[in-house]
């Protein structure tokens, strides 16, 4: 890891674990004081970030990136969130959903359908088992923009 990162990423532990828990105690109308959300959430952003930076195989851009880019390149998408999900089914990326509380229809359906599969366990992840990526097709936005306009488009 380079120098400048290791100090960013040594000052950013420093405040976690010292600075916010500090001002986790405050009184909660100071101006410094912050929830026991927001001490969590900076926790798990930290943990997050000290684990990416041990992956030997992650690769941090060096600007944004669009999420449908990231995730039609990507093995596999494991998250708890809907839309993503959906939407690696869409780009036909292989998808895990965390998600703990009442999955709504249309991820029941995908479940069901063996489009999305329910991670209950980390042993479930069997990353060397997944399918070859598949050469992605490109579209043209316009077809789509067609279709929205029910054929009026300009």
């Amino acid at each position: 890891m380079p120098k400048r990162e290791a100090v960013a990423l040594g000052i950013v532990a420093i405040v976690v674990a010292v600075v916010l828990p500090l001002c986790n105690m405050l009184p909660p109308g100071s101006p410094f004081s912050i929830s026991n959300f927001t001490l969590n959430l900076f926790g798990k952003f930290l943990t997050y970030a000290i684990l990416g930076l041990g992956l030997p195989s992650l690769t941090v851009p060096e600007q944004a990136v669009d999420a449908q880019s990231l995730i039609a390149a990507a093995a596999a998408v494991v998250s708890a969130g809907g839309t993503m999900n959906r939407e690696a089914v869409a780009l036909g990326t292989p998808v895990y959903t965390t998600f703990g509380g009442r999955l709504g229809a249309v991820d029941e359906s995908l479940i069901r359908d063996g489009r999305l599969v329910q991670l209950r366990d980390a042993a479930q992840l069997d990353l060397d088992s997944l399918p070859p990526r598949r050469e992605r097709t490109r579209r043209d936005p316009n077809v789509l923009l067609d279709l929205l306009l029910g054929g009026q488009g300009g």
